[in-house]
């Protein structure tokens, strides 16, 4: 199931756009899209039930609230998972944008070609970063969605996930974390440190910073390989 939030002040523009959703998608993706009219009807709701794709207006009376909203979402919700899909009546808001990495930005009135385009993308992305880490915490048992996590370490015996809701610490083996984890983006950037790239912020010479503001070193070994793989993830989005 990928979740859809379409956020406009015009109602019909809403209804309107989740048709054209629904006609593209009717037989090849189990989507649900929800409505809403107001920026903080909509962040409310993403601090309890996530959503995969929000297609975002930019103006909502005469300010631009929807890139606010979108930089919240990033820096205060610390949600880098959902793809946010601009839509403005104007063409000029492209450098106001960047902070809050969106996929893509689609003018009004919405050309449906582009808006397919840009749909794909994101579903593609959204389904390449679904994945599950087991694990067990004095005989009780645990599962995380991957998308929640930020980074994995270790320290002498002990594992410790760092997830945006709380962190996790139980005595087990790296390698076991790293073999479930093989399959989704995720990157080693040190013997014991395994990052999820998605919350990677930035690249830099003494190392990466994370969503959350940490910075944490890369080693010699693996300072190549995370350029790279930290590189293709930008390209993509």
């Amino acid at each position: 199931m990928i979740n859809v939030a379409i956020c406009d002040d015009d109602r019909e523009f809403c209804e309107r756009l989740s048709n054209y959703i629904e006609e593209l998608y009717f037989d090849k993706h189990n989507l649900l899209v929800d409505i809403y009219t107001d920026c903080d009807t909509l962040l409310e709701r993403i601090k309890t039930d996530n959503y995969d794709i929000i297609l975002l207006d930019i103006e909502f009376g005469n300010n631009s609230e929807g890139i606010h909203t979108g930089n919240r979402i990033r820096d205060e919700i610390l949600n880098d998972y959902i793809q946010i899909i601009y839509i403005s009546a104007k063409s000029d808001y492209a450098m106001k944008l960047f902070d809050s990495r969106p996929l893509n930005f689609l003018t009004k009135p919405i050309d449906k070609r582009e808006l397919y385009k840009s749909m794909n993308k994101a579903i593609k992305l959204c389904n390449d970063c679904v994945g599950v880490l087991k694990f067990k915490i004095s005989g009780e048992y645990f599962k995380l969605m991957t998308k929640d996590i930020i980074y994995v370490t270790k320290k002498l015996r002990k594992i410790q996930i760092v997830t945006k809701s709380g962190n996790y610490e139980y005595y087990g083996k790296l390698e076991d974390i790293d073999k479930q984890l093989s399959n989704v983006h995720f990157v080693k950037v040190h013997k014991g440190v395994i990052v999820n790239v998605s919350c990677i912020k930035a690249y830099r010479r003494d190392g990466i910073t994370l969503v959350t503001g940490e910075l944490l070193p890369v080693s010699r070994t693996y300072k190549e390989n995370v350029k790279k793989i930290v590189a293709d993830w930008g390209e993509r989005l």
